[in-house]
C-alpha cells in the first residue's frame, strides 16, 4: 500500500505543469521538506455554477524541485455557496543534503492527503476547514536521518479569503499535519490591476521535524474563462540548515462549470 501510495503521487505529480527542475545548491546538514502542494484554493474567475475547481504546478527552491496537483470538489456542485467540500492534493519531489561526514543524500519524497471540509460565508468573503488521512514519504538512505520512510496521519487546514475592497483581497491559509509533524501559514494580499491581472506581496512559514524556513516575496497572477496562471517567488530564510536561498511557484487553476 505504501509504494502504491508513493507511486500514485508521483505519476500524477511529475506529469503536472513542471517537472523537478535541477539543483543550485544543497541543504548542510539538515533535510528539507515536501514544499509543493502547499497552496489556497484558487479564486474562481468563472461565471456560474462551479462543480469542481484543478489546479497543479512546479515548485523549486536553492535545494528542492517537485510538482503537485490538487482538486476541490463541492457536494452541492456549487461552490460559490456554502456547503461541504471534497479536497484532494498530491505532490511529490526531490532534494538533497550534506551530512555532518560530507556524504550527499539524495532523496525524493512524496506527499497527499483527501480531506472533507466545510465552506462558510463570512461578511465580504468566505472561511473553510478540512480534515482527513494525509501521508508523508521520504526515500532516504541515510539510515542517521530523523525523517525517512513513509508515515500516514491525520491532517487538518483552514482557509479565510476576503475582499477589503473592490480592488483588494486577503488570502490566509494554513495547516498541521501528523505525519513528520509539519505545519504551514500563508498570507497573501492581492491588488486586482484590471479584470485580468493580480499582483501582490506574501509571506509564509514552515515548520517540519527536519526543517523550517520562512519566506517573503510575491505573485503575479492572469485569470480568465479559461481559467488562470501565476507565477510566485522570493526569499527563503532557512532557520534549520543556516543557507538562505530562494523559492518559485508556477502554477495553473480551473474551474468546471
Amino acid at each position: 500500500m505504501l509504494n502504491s501510495a508513493r507511486t500514485v503521487a508521483f505519476t500524477l505529480a511529475l506529469a503536472s505543469f513542471v517537472a523537478a527542475p535541477a539543483f543550485a545548491a544543497e541543504s548542510d546538514g539538515a533535510q528539507s521538506s515536501t514544499q509543493t502542494g502547499v497552496v489556497p484554493t484558487p479564486t474562481v474567475y468563472q461565471h456560474g455554477p462551479v462543480w469542481l475547481i484543478a489546479w497543479g504546478g512546479g515548485s523549486m527552491t536553492n535545494n528542492f524541485g517537485g510538482g503537485f496537483l490538487g482538486a476541490v470538489a463541492p457536494f452541492n456542485h456549487d461552490y460559490s455557496t456554502d456547503g461541504f467540500l471534497f479536497r484532494v492534493d498530491l505532490s511529490a519531489g526531490s532534494y538533497r543534503y550534506v551530512t555532518s561526514t560530507k556524504d550527499r543524500i539524495f532523496v525524493d519524497t512524496a506527499s497527499g492527503d483527501f480531506m472533507i471540509g466545510y465552506k462558510k460565508s463570512i461578511g465580504n468573503g468566505w472561511i473553510s476547514a478540512y480534515v482527513g488521512p494525509a501521508f508523508e514519504d521520504h526515500d532516504n538512505p541515510d539510515p542517521a536521518a530523523k525523517v525517512r520512510g513513509t508515515k500516514w496521519g491525520i491532517k487538518g487546514q483552514g482557509e479565510l479569503n476576503l475582499d477589503l475592497s473592490d480592488t483588494v483581497g486577503f488570502t490566509g491559509f494554513g495547516y498541521y499535519a501528523s505525519p513528520f509533524e509539519s505545519s504551514f501559514i500563508l498570507g497573501r494580499l492581492g491588488f486586482d490591476l484590471s479584470d485580468h491581472f493580480t499582483i501582490g506581496p506574501e509571506a509564509s512559514a514552515l515548520w517540519h521535524k527536519s526543517y523550517d524556513d520562512t519566506r517573503f516575496g510575491g505573485f503575479v497572477s492572469f485569470h480568465s474563462n479559461y481559467g488562470s496562471v501565476g507565477i510566485a517567488g522570493g526569499f527563503v530564510n532557512a532557520n534549520s540548515s543556516g543557507h538562505d536561498g530562494y523559492y518559485l511557484n508556477a502554477y495553473w487553476s480551473y474551474a468546471f462549470n
